[in-house]
């Protein structure tokens, strides 16, 4: 029987994402960026959400980060 292979560190991972029957409707890959806080992408078949993964740590990895889900009042109401 062949051993399965590991992932090493620092390659983020990704998991399925469930509705509440349990049925996989995409999924979810996660990675800690420089500044030591947990980022996400989400897709919809495993291997889109691997490539995306990929390039968003290659970004973070050149100080590029995702703009942040959350605004603040101060920057809604000024936009």
């Amino acid at each position: 029987m062949a051993k399965k292979r590991s992932r090493g560190n620092g390659t983020g991972t990704v998991a399925p994402r469930r509705n509440k029957q349990g049925k996989v409707i995409g999924y979810r890959g996660a990675f800690f960026g420089p500044d030591g806080k947990r980022r996400w992408v989400s897709a919809k078949t495993k291997t889109e959400c691997w490539s995306k993964l990929n390039a968003v740590m290659t970004d973070a990895g050149r100080g590029i980060l995702p703009p942040s889900a959350t605004l603040t009042l101060e920057a809604y109401l000024s936009a």
